[in-house]
């Protein structure tokens, strides 16, 4: 079995950020490390160019805003050298290290949470080009080498990880973006979201692995692969540590050409699995965090290895070894660990054997004899059933498990995604009944998948059968049908769309997403309403003939069941028609909070340059008057220098304030277009950002808010 050895081990003598490493050819000859250290502050260390004192050439970049991410790559085809990415917390930079000098820095008023460089063809060009992805508050931006925007959609919450790959096989490349609110999105050239997919936690590390397969990693501590097939991705596995990721990457370590996964955790530990199994293939430990896992042939020897650096600025090399010879101790400690195993089995076995036969004296005799172990044996015909039930007292919904005979439900235990904290729930009652039932409430609609097992025994025994069973949570199971006699008032909002698929499939879908068994009499009609046990709003679903309409006054809601539905019945492509008043109105105030901030920012901006050119006066009057010995004059001129100082902090005060703030609007915004785009699918769910895009550009909140109602701008 081939592994890693370790090929060198240096020490930059600089803290490393965590997450704030890459290695670029600045020079386009030489790879050099790029790394964020302590006072907002990068260093190249160079290993390949030396300074006058035949020391490895150590180079710092002072950025002077709080370092957000950093990477590196060829953004011009026609340079060979790699530039320097730069993320700030509204500021992207792209910088020569060769010549220097800024390629150019953008503002991003959304702010900067992740990058990545690589190729993606742009609309209306016919081949790729090399892009600098920005994934900030809810928008990912794509600028080319001049820093000229060619790219930009929405995403559902700040956006923590991406990734450019052909994760489809088209010969095109995707991006993968993994986001806050629990969501990997894989999004086309034009836009467009081909495939959603909830997470348990914020994503917090995407990678490409080997073909259509990638990984993905959480800030609680997940790892897994995911494989793209058909318009759908298949978790292929999975694990979770109480550590947390900080770096992830793919590498062949056997030269078979099928990537591995390599795992760098905050404990200092790195770790290669298979991308297929999961198997943990090698793994090795560092004194410090690890700060990001990187590819490189660092040492230019023709061999790409593996970098790992760790927070205390340790950098380890690894290369493939593919013999690996194990000592005498190792084996004899591995033939120890199987004997072990093996003996515990055995006890195990015979214990288990002893009760059977023990119950099979019982059921001959009818008695038990003193030191013989407790009944376990069930009746031959018991069954698990498990049925939701809806509990409006308490707001949830109930899994009601039972037996068919005497025998008791000791216990149940559920692992499910994005349901529990810890994805995973025991229940124990306290007395001893055929029935349980398990209060669930799901933080959000999601449809999830439980695997429930189930120990059943008899009465006052202490041995349990137990049973597996796997069951599915409808994603709108926190609805309920509203009583015929009801006085709930219909909803003023809704989104209303011309549906090919008559009554019959939605009523299919309805039986599948909500919690109910829906028999609807005529072909061409439905009409249902359901309430909502987290918020008590209600919600109105009417078929007539070919027009379907949602009435709700939640639109993300309203999104969710068009998305939904299309999704059940492989719907391509849909327009609709939306009115939200009260969603609108509260629109327009936000946008007109966002105008607030911007020009109470560029205020703040002009008071901070005179306040700045007043102390720039101030200490040449100062050195001025040091020079000609006049203290006086020299104590007055710092006097006022300390007061412009601590004005200076309070308008910095203020201007972060007001910056959370308007990136608090923007997101807001940006949120707002997805819900409109949600409400569509296809071409006119593409065709709704670039339309919302352009008018906000345009400062045209007429045209934005036409476009949201009726997806097209007049």
């Amino acid at each position: 079995m081939a592994t890693l050895q370790s090929s060198f081990k240096v020490s930059v003598g600089h803290p490393i950020l965590p997450g704030m490493a890459t290695i670029g050819k600045f020079d386009g000859k030489h790879p050099a490390l790029a790394c964020g250290t302590a006072g907002n502050r990068v260093f190249v260390y160079s290993p390949h160019q030396r300074t006058d004192s035949s020391q490895v050439e150590v180079r710092f970049l002072n950025i002077n805003r709080e370092l957000k991410a950093l990477t590196s790559g060829r953004l011009n085809a026609a340079s060979k050298n790699d530039v320097l990415l730069v993320g700030s917390t509204t500021n992207v930079l792209a910088y020569d290290v060769e010549d220097n000098k800024d390629i150019y820095f953008k503002e991003i008023p959304d702010g900067v949470s992740s990058l990545c460089i690589g190729e993606i063809r742009v609309e209306g060009e016919a081949a790729a080009s090399s892009l600098c992805m920005v994934g900030g508050n809810t928008s990912i931006q794509g600028f080319d080498h001049q820093g000229e925007e060619q790219f930009w959609t929405v995403a559902g919450d700040n956006v923590g990880a991406l990734t450019l790959c052909d994760i489809n096989g088209d010969e095109k490349n995707e991006l993968i973006a993994g986001s806050d609110d629990f969501e990997v999105r894989i999004v086309n050239y034009t836009g467009e979201v081909e495939l959603e997919n909830t997470q348990t936690d914020k994503v917090s590390g995407l990678v490409h692995t080997n073909g259509n397969r990638f990984a993905y990693a959480l800030v609680n501590g997940t790892v897994g692969v995911y494989e793209y097939n058909a318009g759908a991705i298949t978790r292929k596995w999975r694990v979770k540590s109480k550590h947390k990721v900080s770096g992830i990457n793919a590498f062949d370590i056997n030269g078979d050409s099928v990537k591995e996964l390599v795992i760098g955790w905050s404990n200092g530990r790195v770790e290669v699995r298979s991308d297929l199994s999961g198997e943990v293939l090698f793994k090795d430990n560092l004194e410090s965090p690890i700060a990001g896992i990187l590819l490189s042939d660092f040492r230019l020897d023709g061999r790409e290895q593996v970098i790992v650096c760790s927070t205390g600025g340790e950098v380890r090399g690894y290369v493939p070894n593919s013999v690996v010879n194990k000592t005498d101790e190792i084996m004899a400690e591995e033939e120890e660990q199987a004997i072990a195993a093996l003996n515990q089995a055995k006890q195990e076995l015979l214990y288990e054997m002893k009760n059977y036969e023990d119950n099979v004296r019982h059921i001959r005799t009818g008695q038990m004899k003193q030191g013989e172990g407790q009944l376990m044996m069930l009746p031959i015909d018991t069954a698990i059933s498990c049925q939701w039930e809806v509990d409006e007292e308490n707001k949830c919904v109930n899994l009601a498990v039972s037996t068919n005979n005497t025998t008791v439900v000791r216990g149940v235990i559920i692992h499910a995604d994005q349901l529990f904290e810890g994805e995973s729930l025991f229940t124990c009652p306290k007395q001893q009944l055929s029935d349980l039932k398990v209060p669930i409430c799901p933080p959000r609609d999601a449809q999830s998948d439980l695997y429930l097992k189930v120990l059943v025994g008899l009465r006052n025994s202490d041995l349990f059968n137990l049973f597996e069973q796997n069951f599915k949570m409808p994603k709108f199971s926190m609805y309920v049908p509203l009583k015929k006699d009801s006085d709930v008032r219909r909803p003023q909002s809704n989104v209303s769309f011309q549906f090919a698929d008559k009554a019959g499939k939605v009523v299919d879908w309805l039986n599948s997403s909500f919690n109910i068994s829906f028999d609807s009499k005529a072909k061409d009609q439905v009409v249902v309403s359901f309430l909502s046990l987290r918020d008590s709003l209600p919600l109105f679903i009417d078929v007539t003939g070919t027009k379907v309409t949602f009435a709700t006054d939640n639109m993300e809601l309203a999104g969710d069941l068009v998305q939904d539905l299309c999704e059940f019945t492989n719907t391509q492509q849909l327009s609709s028609v939306a009115h939200f008043p009260t969603a609108i109105a509260e629109f327009a105030e936000v946008l007109q909070a966002v105008d607030d901030y911007n020009q109470t920012r560029l205020a703040l901006a002009a008071g901070v340059a005179d306040i700045s050119n007043s102390v720039k006066e101030l200490v040449v009057r100062a050195e001025d008057s040091r020079i000609l010995g006049d203290l006086k004059l020299l104590k007055r001129t710092y006097t006022k220098l300390w007061d412009l100082n601590r004005e200076l902090l309070a308008e910095h005060a203020k201007r972060t304030i007001n910056q959370e703030a308007l990136l608090a609007a923007l997101k807001k915004v940006n949120q707002m277009i997805q819900k409109a785009a949600r409400l569509r699918v296809g071409p006119e769910k593409t065709a709704v950002i670039a339309a919302c895009r352009e008018a906000i550009k345009n400062n045209n909140t007429e045209v934005l808010f036409t476009v949201i109602a009726t997806g097209k701008a007049p």
